[in-house]
């Protein structure tokens, strides 16, 4: 049962008790007007955008953008992609500890500098 057909059924059962009763009361008359103005309502399409008028698609995955971020949205997207890169550069200065503490020398001198150049990518 959908939306319509459940507001059908309460709409029809709102006229039974004021026909049993001779009269509807003023609540029950309010209940079956706002019925009647929902169901005037034009169905709405289940994919679509109300402020730009575009279809979005019936895929739950599809990200609909008709606006473009704000400043301070754009601002916040920026900070934590800095933040992802500077986790990302520690991460492979990490493994570089790992060659420095295992390797010999000519190798270990390699990884520090390797090290050393990824870790001032993120001062720069």
């Amino acid at each position: 049962m959908n939306k319509d057909e459940a507001l059908k059924l309460a709409l029809e059962a709102l006229k039974r008790t004021g026909n049993i009763a001779g009269f509807a009361h003023e609540r029950e008359q309010a209940a079956i007007t706002a019925i009647r103005e929902a169901l005037e309502q034009p169905v709405q399409e289940r994919y679509f955008c109300q402020r730009c008028g575009k279809r979005r698609g019936g895929d739950v995955n599809y990200i609909h953008t008709c606006t473009p971020p704000d400043d301070n949205a754009l601002q916040q997207i920026k900070r934590f992609a800095a933040l992802v890169a500077a986790a990302e550069r520690e991460a492979c200065a990490k493994v570089c500890d790992w060659y420095v503490d295992s390797s010999s020398d000519h190798e270990a001198g390699t990884a520090m500098n390797i090290q050393d150049a990824i870790r001032a990518r993120g001062q720069a």
